[in-house]
């Protein structure tokens, strides 16, 4: 299944891109697939993507027009027409040249909205980041439906669109919780 995968961490980045390379390498699952990274090491942050070419979230990463803000999205939003209208007339306007194809309009959404992601409608999971707070937003739809799965260690924190993912590189997640 197409998604997102990454860790969180204070760990130096070679070791952190190593890690993301071996979950990344879970979830390719053929041609038809295109794949990236994307790395903010002020924050720690070390993600990866896999989607179908073509695809609504094929467009990743996302970068606002200032460079502070970088949406990681998988999935499918579908808004209310006149969302995505606006947004597309306003770059028209003053002239902006989306850097991107029809997911850009998320990018504007995410900064102008205080209550996003949860305005959002569809399946998908997504990172939202802030350069400017120094902080990431992992999110998914409301319903779950496009899963996120996670687990945490002392030193970093996983997260991934199939559990295999994590399995591949925290050995300790293979076996059940017998207190679980």
């Amino acid at each position: 299944m197409p998604g997102l995968v990454g860790i969180i961490t204070k760990r130096p980045a070679a070791w952190a891109n190593a890690e993301l390379r071996r979950m990344l390498a879970t979830m390719k699952h053929g041609a038809q697939l295109q794949s990236g990274t994307f790395a903010e090491a002020s924050i720690g942050l070390y993600a990866g993507w896999t989607a179908r070419r073509g695809s609504f979230s094929a467009e990743m990463p996302l970068d606002s027009e200032d460079e502070q803000r970088t949406l990681l999205f998988s999935g499918e939003e579908y808004p209310d027409p006149a969302v995505r209208e606006r947004f597309k007339a306003r770059d028209q306007r003053v002239g902006a040249q989306a850097k991107t194809g029809s997911a850009h309009y998320l990018l504007h959404v995410a900064a102008e909205d205080p209550r996003f992601p949860a305005t959002l409608n569809g399946q998908f999971h997504g990172v939202w980041i802030d350069r400017t707070a120094q902080e990431a937003m992992l999110f998914n739809d409301r319903y779950s439906m496009h899963r996120i799965y996670y687990y945490e260690t002392p030193e970093a924190f996983y997260f991934a669109a199939e559990a295999k993912a994590i399995l591949a590189v925290r050995p300790e997640t293979r076996t059940p919780d017998q207190q679980g």
